[in-house]
């Protein structure tokens, strides 16, 4: 949200609607996933996590370096009042979100191959909600 509203106030909402656009783009699928998780088959699982994956390393890596970065590198438009700083400064934050990228891409392939290699389906999440409904609880409750 604030790379968005940081290109709008900059004058570089071009680039910020591709921001948004890429970084949302794959997330039918990862409400599908929470979706199956529970009721479907390994089958179906699996080619959902090919889907995210597909879908992750081709708009957030490959999209988004080859299009946002080089918007952004090379952009003449952008500079504000004469000053880099702002043009700067959303590059630097691009490339803080194309690292991040890389390691949230490398935290789903272990997660998919750890579930394709054990066969079974984990949900996480749910384990941490029961621990902190454990911790709220009183000794009297």
């Amino acid at each position: 949200m604030i790379l968005i509203t940081f290109s709008y106030v900059c004058g570089l909402t071009h680039i910020g609607v591709h921001v948004l656009f890429l970084m949302d783009n794959g997330d039918i699928f990862v409400g599908f996933a929470r979706t199956i998780l529970d009721w479907a088959g390994l089958f179906y699982v699996t080619i959902n996590w090919f889907l995210i994956m597909i879908s992750f390393i081709y708009f957030r890596l490959f999209v988004y370096w080859v299009e946002v970065l080089k918007m952004s590198f090379f952009c003449p438009k952008g500079f504000h009042n004469n000053s880099r700083v702002p043009h700067a400064l959303l590059t630097a934050l691009l490339m803080v979100l194309f690292f991040l990228n890389i390691y949230w891409g490398f935290l789903l392939l272990k997660m998919g191959l750890g579930f394709l290699d054990k066969g079974k389906i984990k949900d996480l999440h749910f384990k941490i909600d029961e621990k902190e409904k454990n911790l709220h609880k009183g000794p009297n409750s």
